[in-house]
């Protein structure tokens, strides 16, 4: 999940061939790790090489390089996307049961899996590996063989520079495609130190226009309405929309909506545990794109984040190109986001007939 629904759409059209829908497909009790399936040779994830600088589109002007992540502020961002959907998906257990949103871990690496959405995207997939030395080709083939028995597509998310070649042979010989490459941000200040800068420092894109608002969804009609919004723009269909309204506030989660001209406009979620804050299913309804929406969801979310003392925050979303950046990245970038370093999602689908129970 991504922050954003864009680059999980393209990449199931290009797996797909199928024309670009109105919306995108999407991306508890801890499962043991299933068997293993075939026994290939131990082989590190990790090439033994020193990692390179990744490029990345800017505001404006020509792209430009990232610095190599520190490993120790990558397992911050990566691990604060799992403990968000570690929390989703509790509160999916809560609202479905535990067989329709499981989570097995390998090491560091946390497998998320949901029947209600089968194929991968925001759902179905992967988080954290290749972040621990020791994973090999049998946590692959353990983690191949958990999807493909339960007749689920599997997405995994790694940045390729973490990945040894035979880790990357390997995903290729099990059909997983790699698709578009996001970018991991994060937005940070005095890194250990504390809160950060006072919520004034974040201006909207189109402020003063008097239109657009934002709010944090406190009243259940809000929250229904923060659900509806991002279940429809990410595709998730009403089942997945019933657990997103179902967040708690207790377990760390803020629906936040925004309004144009008094009218629902686009929507978003954050989730605020441990000092960290991540931010995540942003969602602007078609016929208020590029109007500032995603801006005014943002600034409020970080003036959240501040508020409540996080000294870091993280995102993920679309790389776009040196021409043409993604526009959540733009936004980002003018909010203080650094991107921290890129990541690929490596594709699956699931067959189109599900395995009998």
């Amino acid at each position: 999940m991504p922050g954003t629904a864009v680059n999980r759409s393209a990449m199931l059209i290009a797996l797909t061939g199928l024309a670009a829908p109105d919306t995108p497909v999407a991306s508890g009790v801890q499962r043991a790790p299933v068997a293993s399936v075939a026994s290939p040779a131990s082989v590190p994830v990790c090439a033994p090489v020193a990692p390179s600088a990744a490029t990345v589109a800017g505001t404006s002007g020509p792209a430009r390089a990232e610095p190599a992540p520190d490993p120790t502020l990558m397992r911050e961002v990566e691990g604060n996307e799992r403990a968000a959907y570690r929390s989703l998906f509790a509160a999916g257990q809560a609202v479905h049961g535990p067989r329709c949103f499981e989570v097995a871990d390998l090491g560091e690496a946390a497998l998320f899996m949901s029947p209600l959405v089968r194929q991968p995207g925001v759902f179905n997939r992967v988080l954290g590996f290749g972040l621990d030395a020791s994973a090999d080709l049998r946590d692959l083939a353990r983690m191949e063989a958990a999807f493909a028995s339960r007749g689920l597509g599997m997405g995994l998310e790694a940045s390729p520079a973490q990945l040894s070649p035979a880790v990357s042979a390997r995903l290729r010989e099990l059909g997983l495609r790699r698709g578009a490459m996001s970018a991991m941000l994060i937005r940070r200040h005095g890194w250990g130190a504390g809160a950060f800068d006072a919520p004034a420092a974040w201006r909207p894109e189109r402020g003063g226009t008097g239109r657009l608002r934002a709010v944090q969804a406190d009243s259940a009609g809000q929250r229904a309405m923060v659900a509806a919004i991002c279940a429809r723009v990410f595709a998730v269909g009403d089942a997945i929309g019933r657990v997103l309204e179902a967040l708690p506030a207790a377990g760390g989660w803020q629906h936040w909506l925004a309004y144009l001209d008094e009218e629902p406009a686009g929507a978003a979620l954050s989730h605020v545990a441990d000092g960290r804050c991540w931010l995540g299913w942003a969602a602007t309804l078609r016929e208020f794109r590029s109007l500032g929406v995603k801006g005014a969801l943002d600034d409020l979310r970080l003036a959240h984040a501040a508020a409540s003392g996080c000294r870091l925050v993280s995102s993920d979303t679309a790389v776009g190109t040196t021409a043409s950046p993604d526009h959540s990245l733009k936004s980002l970038r003018r909010r203080g986001f650094e991107v921290l370093y890129q990541r690929a999602t490596y594709l699956r689908l699931a067959p189109l007939h599900a395995p009998h129970a």
